[in-house]
Parts: C-alpha cells; sequence; structure tokens
C-alpha cells in the first residue's frame, strides 16, 4: 500500500518561490500567511493589491453606467433640461436592483437592500 506524499511546501503567490507551508511570512518577499487559502486561490489572487481592488470596482461601476444607459436610448439625446443629459431612466434602474423606498416598499423588492 502506497502512502500519499506529505506536501509541505507552497509556492509563494506573490513572488512564486518555494517556500515551506508553515511559514506565517515568505522569507523571499514578505508576504504575511502565504499559505492562506484566499492567498492561493485563482480567484482571489489577483485581489491582493489594494489599487487592484479599487480599479475593479471602478471598472463595474462605470460598466453598470454605461449598461443603465442602453437600456434606456431615449435618455442619451440632447434635452433642454442639463440634468436629464446622460441620467439613466427609472425603469432601467429598476431592472438592475436600484434600492430604495419605491423599490422596497411600493414594489415589494425586497432583495434590492442585497443588490
Amino acid at each position: 500500500m502506497q502512502t500519499k506524499p506529505n506536501k509541505n511546501s507552497l509556492l509563494c503567490p506573490n513572488c512564486r518561490r518555494l517556500i515551506s507551508r508553515d511559514e506565517k511570512e515568505c522569507p523571499f518577499c514578505g508576504t504575511k500567511n502565504p499559505s492562506s487559502w484566499l492567498k492561493n486561490n485563482p480567484l482571489f489572487s489577483g485581489l491582493s493589491d489594494d489599487e487592484q481592488v479599487i480599479t475593479i470596482i471602478t471598472y463595474t461601476t462605470i460598466a453598470m453606467y454605461v449598461l443603465s444607459l442602453l437600456l434606456t436610448p431615449q435618455s442619451t439625446g440632447l434635452a433642454f433640461n442639463p440634468f436629464h443629459f446622460l441620467s439613466p431612466g427609472n425603469k432601467s434602474l429598476l431592472m438592475l436592483g436600484a434600492t430604495g423606498t419605491v423599490p422596497i416598499v411600493q414594489l415589494d423588492r425586497w432583495w434590492s437592500v442585497i443588490s
């Protein structure tokens, strides 16, 4: 009967050097807790830098704004009221999960608080 090899080493998620799994800090680059599940998970490994998180939030916000404008194309035209220029309509905001008194209380969309 073969025994499984004991995996006591891993690649540091930051500098990609081989280190012990028991290390509290990478001796090469100083990354804290390199054996953390979040730091070694491919979905979250890119979110270790604060600037990357802010960039992702910024681009997501811009994409949602453009999507809300595309859902109401009549609001993109020129208008006499400057506040209506490039402002999304109420219908598109409701479709994208707007929150507030009207969606929650009057339309019973309690899930919009989460969105």
